[in-house]
């Protein structure tokens, strides 16, 4: 009598089920990560809408309109025309009681008072890019605290307890006044990160704006920076939803140059805001007017794009941007338009070069009030 046979798998066919399996396992290990990025931004998300509300309050009752530069009013701009989308001074460091810095010193190249940087970047270009040295244009004293700006209930008042939340968000106020007087406000929602560092956009040369360059000092906050971008839907280096920056400044080069590459400034993720103002490259930086059309106008980067031949780079757009003026070429008459950017987080050695840009952008949303 013949014993009875069972039949099993080979070895040939277990290795096989097993490469098939470990292949799905890691395709859906793949997957977390995006997942939990893309959960992360979600609640970004909505927590900057509770921020917007929080915002909103805040400005009503602490800005001071009596001592709000007002750009109209005083005349520095064009008759009959908006000012452009301004930064609204506020605290660029968080200190102590005593006044004693917890995360950054005060910035040697706007002393003596480390807040300028957003009263110096700010300024409407209808007068000249004013030094560093006799102070600032847009002349708007501090209105907020970091109790006002950050998302906690409680603003972290020592450095221990800064380093016990990774993440938390804070805002930036932006404002515009009308032609008519009328002051509208803003608030660019960005994520803080105590460990991380971001760079400063050096303003302390003519074309500032055209050629973005960072200075050599990090800061714990994610600072905006001010940029001209050109709208050239024809041409080698073009597309429809491309906006294209010159950006390395023959003053700057080296690795820290890179930093102001609008691709490495505003990744995909991005949200930039179009001031208003309108300019042209031709002899370095010439302001033309402000465009009420395309002032505050946020947009989505979507993708870069780098140039093999030069230091030009590009960023593309989700949004219609079509009808924004344009220049044919770099350099022509023209007009370019300006953004407000918040550059990701970057990573320095010992000799001040930069190692890596972060590809996450820290601006979350745009708020409008």
């Amino acid at each position: 009598m013949r014993a009875a046979t069972r039949s099993a798998f080979s070895l040939a066919e277990v290795m096989v089920a097993i490469g098939i399996l470990g292949v799905g396992l890691v395709m859906v290990a793949a997957i977390f990560p995006v997942a939990l990025s893309q959960h992360k931004d979600a609640v970004d998300a909505a927590t900057a809408i509770t921020i917007a509300n929080r915002a909103a309050a805040t400005v009503r009752a602490k800005v001071d309109m009596n001592r709000l530069w007002k750009p109209v009013t005083n005349g520095v701009m064009p008759q009959f025309e908006d000012s452009p989308w301004m930064a609204l001074n506020c605290p660029m460091y968080l200190a102590d009681a005593t006044g004693n810095p917890l995360l950054d010193p005060p910035p040697s190249s706007v002393q003596p008072v480390p807040n300028n940087y957003l009263n110096h970047i700010s300024n409407p270009a209808w007068v000249a890019v004013p030094s560093l040295s006799t102070g600032p244009v847009a002349d708007n004293a501090v209105s907020f605290l970091f109790s006002d700006l950050y998302s906690d209930p409680r603003a972290p008042r020592v450095r221990a307890a800064i380093e016990q939340i990774p993440q938390r968000l804070i805002w930036y106020p932006f404002y515009q006044q009308t032609a008519s007087g009328e002051i509208r406000f803003a608030a660019a929602v960005v994520r803080h990160t105590a460990a991380q560092r971001y760079a400063r956009q050096d303003l302390g040369f003519a074309g500032c704006y055209a050629t973005p360059a960072p200075t050599n000092e990090l800061v714990s906050q994610p600072v905006p920076w001010r940029v001209l971008l050109t709208y050239m839907p024809s041409g080698a280096f073009a597309a429809p939803n491309r906006l294209v920056a010159v950006d390395v400044p023959a003053q700057s080069g080296g690795p820290n140059a890179a930093i102001g590459q609008i691709a490495n400034a505003a990744p995909p993720g991005s949200r930039i805001m179009l001031t208003g103002m309108l300019s042209r490259r031709l002899g370095g930086y010439q302001p033309l007017g402000v465009s009420s059309a395309i002032a505050g106008r946020v947009l989505t980067v979507v993708g870069t794009v780098r140039s093999g031949t030069s230091n030009t780079t590009a960023i593309e757009v989700r949004e219609d941007i079509s009808d924004l003026p344009r220049e044919n070429q770099i350099g022509t008459p023209g007009a370019s338009v300006e953004a407000w950017v918040f550059p990701p987080n970057v990573t320095r050695n010992s000799s001040l070069d930069v190692i890596s840009i972060s590809i996450r952008p820290p601006c979350v949303d745009w708020i409008f009030f």
